[in-house]
């Protein structure tokens, strides 16, 4: 089984040829996130999880995901991470790897996969020509992991465990995870896109313009799905390229 988080397609893109690839069913966490539950999974083929670098680690609300929902059947895990520059795998390896621990579930190894930047709020997104550069070549790379993961082998890490992972990714949260800075402009035509695509549900109209409510988990969706690119983040993407992968 194959569960993917995304928020702006990187992580949907590389499950969908993991799981075509495997024969493998696709799973979504968002609606799951949404609807606030937890999920009850039974498969006989190893689980892959497939999601977006946040800071040196996975979403927290996708590491709380995993840990409430229970796992039958296979116990094999397998991560991989989208990310624009680097995932720090041996802490991840480590980090997450103790949580497969404490949920009865063998750990078989993390990697990563270089997809567009997509984090705007504090990076440049690439152009359309570069990040489909970008994401052929990740494209090249992923049948030797999908290889692995057919063959039931570890996905090996070199190294030892990246001190980001422990100590820069709990500063991330505290001082960058944060919805404040979110507005609407008057390009802004109400359609609810920013509402729908949260998957917090963070998001709510009011007098026919977005309000945040301090749930955010800094995902992208709402700022790079936004058709008329009504929403910004304070002054730091303003004139930014959104990047959205369908």
């Amino acid at each position: 089984m194959v569960l993917y988080f995304t928020g702006t397609g990187n992580s949907r893109h590389v499950a969908r040829i993991i799981a075509k690839e495997l024969n493998d069913e696709l799973v979504d966490i968002t609606p799951f996130l949404k609807e606030n539950k937890t999920g009850d999974f039974i498969s006989d083929k190893p689980y892959v999880f497939v999601v977006p670098t946040y800071s040196s680690y996975l979403p927290l609300i996708v590491q709380k995901f995993i840990e409430d929902s229970t796992f039958s059947g296979n116990k094999d895990v397998y991560l991989l991470l989208t990310c624009g520059a680097s995932a720090a795998k041996p802490g991840v390896a480590k980090r997450f790897g103790q949580l497969c621990q404490k949920i009865s579930l063998r750990f078989m190894g993390v990697e990563q996969v270089v997809m567009p930047e997509n984090y705007i709020t504090l990076f440049f997104a690439p152009s359309e020509k570069t990040a489909s550069e970008i994401i052929a070549k990740a494209e090249r790379k992923l049948p030797s992991a999908i290889e692995k993961i057919k063959k039931g082998e570890t996905l090996r890490v070199k190294g030892r465990y990246a001190l980001t992972t422990y100590l820069v990714n709990p500063i991330f949260y505290k001082l960058l995870v944060t919805d404040k800075p979110y507005y609407a402009t008057d390009a802004c035509v109400a359609c609810g896109k920013c509402v729908s695509v949260c998957p917090l549900n963070n998001i709510t109209l009011n007098s026919d313009k977005p309000m945040w409510h301090g749930n955010c988990t800094q995902c992208m969706a709402c700022i790079s799905q936004c058709p008329t690119l009504a929403i910004e983040y304070g002054k730091k993407a303003k004139g930014k390229r959104r990047y959205y992968l369908p």
